[in-house]
């Protein structure tokens, strides 16, 4: 018997998702700061998908490794 794997939707069914999502890139378009974005973005996911923990990373492609940018839970300080 074949399974079918269950998806993610990540694209928003209702309409008042659509308008967050634009006013999201519409205040990212007009931060200046890196910080801020990140912020606005993690503020977003909270209302769109609500979330325990969440961190943001940056690839350092040069080290191979994984830089933590943003963090939100209760470890933030450890892994920043």
């Amino acid at each position: 018997m074949t399974q079918r794997a269950s998806t993610l939707r990540l694209v928003p069914t209702d309409p008042a998702e659509y308008r967050r999502l634009a006013d999201v890139f519409h205040d990212v378009l007009a931060e200046e700061s890196l910080d801020a974005v990140l912020d606005r973005i993690a503020g977003a996911l909270s209302e769109l998908i609500p979330y325990d923990a969440l961190t943001i990373y940056q690839a350092d492609e040069a080290h191979h490794d994984l830089v933590p940018v943003l963090a939100r839970d209760k470890w933030a300080r450890e892994i920043m």
